[in-house]
């Protein structure tokens, strides 16, 4: 008797999960119990895309909330984060987000004060 199969929502295909419930083609999940709330993969890819060019996890959340199941701004992104970190992306912390956050403001200040 083999394993049961599933439906996986990433790929379509019908699959055996491996590990903790994850599909062995596309790494999306197969028997979350929260299925209904997961992101697809390519919203995955274009949501680390614009991280990885400095966009906050809390703005891509705001901008993907309505595409996506999730109840709130908060919910979505923390799933992101976890979501980078299986897939071994670099999450920035606390801080290194703020020292970002700081030197985009001062370059936009300094960007204006020339302007003028």
């Amino acid at each position: 008797m083999s394993a049961p199969e599933y439906d996986c929502p990433g790929c379509g295909v019908r699959v055996e999960p491996i590990g903790r419930g994850a599909c062995p083609w596309c790494d999306a999940y197969v028997l979350d119990p929260q299925r209904g709330r997961m992101v697809d993969l390519d919203t995955i890819y274009e949501a680390h895309e614009r991280y990885e060019a400095g966009e906050s996890l809390g703005a891509i959340a705001r901008s993907l909330l309505n595409a996506t199941g999730y109840i709130s701004e908060s919910a979505l992104a923390n799933s992101l984060a976890r979501d980078f970190r299986r897939r071994g992306w670099t999450v920035r912390s606390n801080g290194e987000g703020c020292r970002m956050y700081q030197a985009r403001v001062r370059e936009m200040l300094a960007a204006y004060g020339e302007g003028r």
